[in-house]
């Protein structure tokens, strides 16, 4: 077998074509993919439940934030509070302790 320039030639023009062509058909695929995502159920019922947990603990900040100024300013009724901590000690079965 004879290899002379003319069919070297040939050979190289030929591999460089077939790897021309892949190159575009990878940049082809390349430029059509897009990147994307999605989030599942469970996830947004998890972000629902975190946002739902977020505003009861702004509300509860907020009546924190009414007591300690009801305290403060003297105008907290400590005798509901006695009462409530009465009937809780009650219900545990603890007997009043004073």
């Amino acid at each position: 077998m004879k290899i002379d320039s003319v069919g070297v030639s040939k050979l190289l023009s030929k591999y460089n074509n077939q790897n021309e062509k892949k190159n575009n058909l990878r940049q082809t695929e390349s430029a059509s993919k897009k990147d994307s995502f999605n989030i599942s159920k469970d996830a947004q019922e998890l972000q629902k439940a975190k946002a739902k947990i977020d505003d009861m603990s702004k509300s509860r900040q907020e009546k924190v934030a009414k007591l300690k100024q009801d305290v403060q300013q003297g105008n907290y009724d400590v005798v509901a509070g006695e009462e409530i901590a009465e009937k809780m000690l009650n219900q545990a079965g603890i007997n009043k302790l004073v």
